[in-house]
C-alpha cells in the first residue's frame, strides 16, 4: 500500500511538474506548430509603401501629371510652329503668282535693276523677237547705247548714232522702247525724238508684271511696234 501511494504520489508530482511547464514555460510541440507572426495591416501596408517608392513604380503624387503636362506643351508648340511654317510657306508660293497674273508698276515696288545692257542695230534677215516684232528693212548701227529696265517699270534708254550708214535717220524722226518680259512684249514707252545725228533719250515708267523672265528692250521706229532697228542681246 506505501509503495502505490509513492507511486500515485510520484505521478501527482510529474503531472504538477507538466502542468507548471505548461503555464510558464514553453512547449516545443506547441511553439514549432504555432501559426507564424505576421505583421499588423497597418505595417503590411507601410512596407508596400515603401516598396513601392523604392522600386519606382510609385512616383510623388503631381509629378508625373506635370511631367505629362509639359510634354503635351512642348508637342503642341511643336506642332503650333510646323503649321505656322506650313503656312507661311503657301503664302510665299501663291502670293507670287497672283502678282504676276495682276502685275503692276509703281514706286511700292523696288527699284531692284531686271536689264542694263547695251542695244545693237538691226540687220535685214535677222530674227524675229518677241513672238512677232520684226528688224526693220535696211540695215541700223549705234556708237554708244544704254537700256535700264528696274522692276518698279522705270525703263530708261539712251542712243547715240542710231543710224542708217551713208544715210544718217532717214525717214525716222522718233523711237519708242519695247519691253520684253517672258517671251513677249509687255509695255511700250512713250515716243522720244530721234534727231539727225541719231541721238535719242527714253525716260519712262511702264507697267510690268512681277516676274520677268529673260527682260529685252527693242527700239521701234516711229512709234510701230512690229518693228525694231536696235535691241538688247542681240
Amino acid at each position: 500500500m506505501r509503495r502505490e501511494q509513492s507511486v500515485e504520489k510520484g505521478l501527482v508530482g510529474v503531472d504538477t511538474e507538466v502542468s507548471g511547464d505548461s503555464t510558464h514555460g514553453v512547449n516545443p510541440r506547441r511553439a514549432r506548430d504555432a501559426p507564424r507572426h505576421r505583421p499588423t495591416p497597418v505595417a503590411d501596408k507601410t512596407r508596400r509603401k515603401v516598396n513601392h517608392t523604392t522600386s519606382g513604380e510609385r512616383r510623388p503624387q503631381g509629378t508625373l501629371p506635370s511631367i505629362e503636362k509639359e510634354h503635351d506643351m512642348q508637342r503642341m508648340t511643336r506642332t503650333a510652329a510646323l503649321v505656322t511654317g506650313a503656312v507661311l510657306g503657301v503664302t510665299t508660293l501663291v502670293a507670287p503668282a497672283a502678282s504676276a497674273s495682276n502685275g503692276s508698276s509703281g514706286h511700292h515696288r523696288s527699284g531692284h535693276t531686271i536689264l542694263r545692257d547695251s542695244l545693237e542695230g538691226s540687220m535685214p534677215g535677222g530674227p524675229v523677237l518677241a513672238g512677232n516684232v520684226s528688224p526693220g528693212g535696211a540695215p541700223w548701227v549705234v556708237d554708244e547705247s544704254l537700256a535700264r529696265v528696274r522692276e518698279d517699270g522705270r525703263v530708261r534708254v539712251r542712243v547715240e548714232g542710231l543710224v542708217i550708214p551713208g544715210t544718217g535717220t532717214g525717214s525716222v524722226t522718233t523711237i519708242t522702247a519695247s519691253v520684253v518680259c517672258n517671251g513677249m512684249v509687255v509695255a511700250t514707252t512713250e515716243s522720244a525724238p530721234l534727231d539727225t545725228d541719231g541721238d535719242a533719250r527714253i525716260n519712262d515708267t511702264v507697267w510690268l508684271p512681277d516676274y520677268c523672265h529673260m527682260p529685252a528692250v527693242l527700239v521701234n521706229p516711229n512709234g510701230n511696234p512690229a518693228r525694231y532697228i536696235a535691241a538688247t542681246g542681240l
